[in-house]
């Protein structure tokens, strides 16, 4: 880039600055053309490195300039490919019919013999209309594609296989249409394995960004919950959105919490009330229970209604089974058990002399005297 003179940065600095309507003219022209930086520079009285800065500076203004510049110019019926081809068949066949009509009105025939004396065709006029119809066909051949493309350290042998000039064949226009036929219906395909690529790759940086807050000392559930607020606005969703989806997702994660700690929370309505304190239910309390938790806990959830089932049919309370009178377990302590222990026992009966029923039918109560002769309790 050519440095400025003293003189001309002087000339340059004195220069007022660019107001709103000039820099929109600047940047138009940088769009419209691919003129250098030097050539604009004269033309705004601008050093070229400064029509370099600006282009650096406005480069998303210039991109929007030549995009609406763009979307104007799709309105017109010129720029349709259809269209140009109408126009070159159309000026092909009016160039067709002045050449047949010169061949007509200049062609001497005699009027004896019907033979074809002389022709003064017009040499000039007859190479405007072949010309014309010439250019027609070359630029056919450019809008659909079939002019020789010219590849550089191919030469021309690949161009003559595609043309199909050396006797080989050449370009099968049916094959490419097929191809893109299949590519078009693969479309679908593709575009999902796109998004479930996209989804692997946001997981994982979810998955990192979880684990940096987690270091931060703070809650895997306070790390995921933040991950995915944040998602959620990325992905353009209003903050009223926002707090609702997260609102769902607190909603989902207790609710999976319960339904993993079913039997837990069972077990603690039939033992113990609202304030803690131990409570002992009996048939008809255990049965509301039973359906206050499921109406509750988990409404409209069959798995956990047929979990909650299973509970309370299982359900006893820990001294329910074992519980037996005092006198019972009192002489379950004072009376020996004599069931034999062993085979040799077994075979061989005590030999001590037997006793009477009537003997056997007393000894409970002389037990019982005992033990109140000894000041036990009375548990008669």
């Amino acid at each position: 880039m050519p440095a400025l003179s003293s003189d001309q940065a002087r000339i340059n600095g004195a220069q007022p600055r660019m107001t709103e309507l000039d820099l929109e003219r600047l940047l138009m022209a940088i769009a419209t053309n691919d003129r250098t930086n030097a050539e604009l520079a004269v033309e705004f009285r601008k050093a070229p490195s400064t029509i370099y800065n600006l282009k650096v500076k406005y480069r998303d203004r210039i991109d929007d300039i030549r995009r609406k510049m763009t979307v104007d110019f799709t309105d017109l019926f010129i720029v349709r490919k259809a269209a140009r081809l109408d126009d070159i068949q159309e000026l092909r066949n009016l160039a067709w019919d002045q050449l047949r009509a010169l061949l007509a009105t200049n062609t001497l025939i005699d009027g004896r013999t019907g033979e074809v004396m002389a022709a003064s065709v017009d040499a000039g006029q007859f190479k405007v209309f072949a010309e014309l119809i010439l250019k027609a066909n070359r630029a056919v051949a450019e809008e659909t594609g079939q002019l020789p493309q010219r590849v550089e350290g191919l030469g021309e042998q690949w161009t003559a296989k595609v043309l199909g000039v050396n006797g080989k064949g050449g370009i099968d226009y049916p094959a490419i249409t097929q191809a893109d036929r299949r590519w078009e219906a693969g479309a679908p395909e593709r575009a999902a394995k796109r998004a479930q690529e996209k989804a692997a790759r946001e997981q994982w940086h979810d998955e990192d960004h979880i684990r940096s807050i987690m270091r931060a000392g703070k809650s895997r559930r306070f790390a995921t919950e933040y991950v995915q607020s944040e998602r959620d606005r990325k992905d353009g969703f209003t903050p009223a959105e926002c707090r609702q989806r997260a609102r769902e997702r607190r909603a989902a994660a207790d609710y999976a919490e319960w339904v993993e700690a079913l039997e837990v929370i069972c077990e603690e309505s039939v033992t113990q009330d609202l304030e803690g304190n131990p409570i002992r239910l009996d048939a008809a309390g255990l049965e509301s229970e039973r359906a206050r938790i499921k109406e509750y806990w988990f409404p409209g959830d069959e798995p956990a209604h047929a979990r909650v089932d299973a509970f309370f049919a299982s359900w006893r309370y820990p001294d329910e089974d074992t519980e037996e009178s005092e006198p019972v377990q009192i002489l379950r302590m004072i009376v020996p058990d004599t069931t034999p222990t062993t085979a040799d026992e077994a075979a061989e009966p005590d030999r001590e002399p037997e006793t009477s029923k009537a003997d056997t039918a007393a000894e409970p109560d002389q037990v019982m005297q005992r033990l109140h002769a000894d000041g036990w309790p009375n548990v008669g």
